[in-house]
This record gives C-alpha cells, sequence and structure tokens, in this order.
C-alpha cells in the first residue's frame, strides 16, 4: 500500500515511462453528494500496487500522470472512476480505454461486468468476498487489500484482448472515440441532470402547473445537496417534493400541514421551497413533460418504430449491443426531425445515421437544415 510521498512519487516517475496504466478506484458515498475517495489501484505491464488517497500525501502528483497523453489509462466502466477522480484532481483524465465500452464493440453484451469478462477472456473466476468492504476504513488486511488488486491486475490482459480484436473488426477509433468523448464530459453535471430530470419524470401525470413546479424544487434540491454535501433524499425526499407539488402551499403553515413534511424541516426550507412553488404559478406557459410525450401522433409513433427496427438490425448484423449505437431517445429524436444526437455524430453517421435520417424524412420527418 502506497503512503508516503516518496512512494507515489516513485511510482508516477515508474507509470510515466510506461505505454499504459491500468486504473480502478474504491469509493463510498453513503452520507455525502460527492463520492469519497478510499483507495486508488494501478497496474502497469510490470507492478499491480494500491495507492492510500486517505494519507497525507500531495495526490494532485497522481493526477500529472492521468492527464498525461503519452499514457494510455486503461479502466472498465469508467465512468464513476472519473467522477471520483475529478473531483479530487484539478486536471482531467485524459487518453483512456474503457474495457466496458470495448467490450460492447466486439459483441460481448451491454454494460458486462469486470468479473465476467475477465472470466470469458482470461479464464479466471474473481472471488467476490470482499464487495461490501467500508474502504475508507483503516488498516485493510491483506485479503481485502489483494481483492483490490484484483480489480486491476487484469485491465492490461483484457486491453490486449479487446484490442486485437477490435483491429480484426475495424473497430478500434470507433471505441477510442467514445472514450475520448466520456473523458471530456463533467459526469458531476451530467448525473445532476440526470437526477432532476428523473424527478420531473415522476410528475408526468400532475398538471402542469404542478409539472412547473417540481421542475424548480429539483434544480433546487439538487444544488443544495451538493452546496451541504449530503445525499439528496436527506435534504428531502422526493416523495415530499411530489406531494409539495401537488398541493402547492402558499405559506409555512400550509407547508407544515402537507403529511410527512416535519415542522422542522418546513422552517428550514420554507423560503426556497415557497418561492419554486411562486415561480411555478406565475409562469404564463409550462413546459410539460407529459406534453412531449403526449404530442407524438401516430405518425411520429410510427416513424419511431420504423427507426427502432431498423437500428436494431444493424445492431444484429454487427453483432454489436444495441446500446453501444444509439438509445431510444436517439430514435424519438430522429422520428421528431431533431438533430441533437449522437447518432449524428462521428462513426455512428457514418454506420447508420445517415440512412436513419433518410428513412425518417421519407416518412414525414421534417429537418431544419
Amino acid at each position: 500500500m502506497i503512503q508516503t510521498q516518496g512512494e507515489l512519487e516513485q511510482i508516477c516517475e515508474h507509470v510515466i515511462t510506461m505505454p499504459w496504466v491500468a486504473v480502478d478506484t474504491e469509493f463510498e458515498r453513503v452520507s455525502t453528494y460527492y463520492p469519497r475517495l478510499c483507495l486508488v489501484q494501478v497496474g502497469t505491464p510490470q507492478l499491480t500496487v494500491c495507492i492510500d488517497p486517505t494519507a497525507d500525501i500531495d495526490f494532485s502528483v497522481f493526477g500529472d500522470v492521468l492527464s498525461n497523453c503519452s499514457v494510455l489509462k486503461i479502466f472498465h466502466a469508467a465512468r464513476q472512476d472519473l467522477e471520483v477522480l475529478g473531483i479530487v484532481l484539478s486536471q482531467k483524465v485524459s487518453h483512456i480505454f474503457d474495457t466496458q465500452i470495448a467490450a460492447q464493440f466486439c459483441g460481448y453484451g451491454d454494460q458486462v461486468a469486470y468479473g465476467a469478462l475477465v472470466k470469458k477472456l482470461c479464464g479466471i473466476t474473481l472471488g467476490k468476498a470482499y464487495t461490501r468492504t467500508q474502504w475508507c476504513r483503516r488498516p485493510l488486511s491483506d485479503n481485502e487489500i489483494k481483492y483490490a488488486l484484483d480489480d486491476a491486475r487484469y485491465l492490461g490482459p483484457l486491453y490486449y484482448q479487446l484490442r486485437e480484436r477490435l483491429e480484426l473488426l475495424g473497430r478500434e477509433e470507433w471505441v477510442y472515440e467514445d472514450c475520448q468523448e466520456l473523458a471530456k464530459r463533467n459526469i458531476v453535471e451530467v448525473s445532476a441532470e440526470a437526477a432532476i430530470s428523473k424527478l420531473c419524470s415522476r410528475a408526468s401525470r400532475l398538471s402542469p402547473t404542478a409539472q412547473s413546479i417540481i421542475a424548480n424544487l429539483a434544480i433546487w434540491r439538487e444544488s443544495e445537496a451538493q452546496r451541504l454535501d449530503k445525499p439528496r433524499e436527506w435534504i428531502i425526499s422526493a416523495v415530499d417534493l411530489l406531494q409539495i407539488a401537488v398541493e402547492q402551499p402558499r405559506d409555512l403553515a400550509g407547508l407544515c400541514a402537507i403529511d410527512g413534511i416535519s415542522k422542522r424541516r418546513s422552517q428550514k426550507w420554507r423560503e426556497p421551497i415557497l418561492k419554486a412553488i411562486e415561480s411555478g404559478l406565475q409562469l404564463e406557459h409550462h413546459q410539460t413533460f407529459a406534453e412531449a410525450k403526449d404530442s407524438l401522433t401516430a405518425g411520429y409513433k410510427k416513424r419511431e418504430s420504423i427507426l427502432w427496427s431498423c437500428l436494431k438490425e444493424c445492431s444484429i448484423a454487427y453483432d454489436m449491443s444495441i446500446g453501444a449505437i444509439g438509445t431510444r431517445e436517439d430514435i424519438r429524436k430522429l422520428s421528431q426531425g431533431m438533430t441533437n444526437t449522437r447518432l449524428l455524430e462521428g462513426w455512428r453517421r457514418r454506420l447508420v445515421g445517415t440512412t436513419l435520417q433518410a428513412l425518417s424524412e421519407r416518412h414525414g420527418a421534417k429537418f431544419k437544415p
């Protein structure tokens, strides 16, 4: 376990001379909004070690390595690793290879687990005895450290096998494109937007006014959770927010009268909650989620079905997970003449996007020039 500055700098000096470095993280997110980095596992063609980010060390030197474009960084399901590393480090991780993304392009299924991929490609069955370890606890046992090291140990062998198959299929550039796009994202921001959208979608059957209010409340709760670094549900539950949107109280007494919301919480959050309600009530036009859903005419729905079938045929023909190419949301946008979809970008456009757009137009979709 690397726990001193000297050891960390020595490892970083070693990594920078290697063609690639395998990286995995362990983190906790029980009582906080942001994940807390507990352990970093690092592997190279010559060694595999654990770094202790909770020790009294300047971890930014490792950030310098991760942002160095000359070294390939190998992850599996990199999204959460990139999120926690992005919070801890000021640098962006660059030049990544995600074995889970690569596996999709090689016909190994959608979001294949690391253990399943190691067993399939390396013939090794990884243990599961320490999946619930509290990784920020110190000291960690030898068995726990060995278990953690295995999460980085086989990333190199996976990379070599997947790269060989990708070269055979002519899809290396596709994977590179998707991996670099993932590395560029602000994952905290994307996660926040997804959480807001998820809560809003739960209000799709409510009145337009209630939907407008829940959108305001969702944005406020996300901001407050980030500011206090507390889980969203610790601020106020989604169920309570939906109830507030339905009942639309105008004052503290009305807020306190809602079942399930404590007087203390009502008093604490009354100002932003009542402001969100007032703002929702005053909007002249309410952009609702139900409207977007119900506005799909029979023509739209028929186009969507035709486009989805075409995408499905493409995924079968290329022996790829359909999710690696596009989603239902991508198809919905194309069926409505919208161009802000990844199906019209990069390799997807060349593979099937242009065909799908032409098919959509042939069945009545109007695309803006």
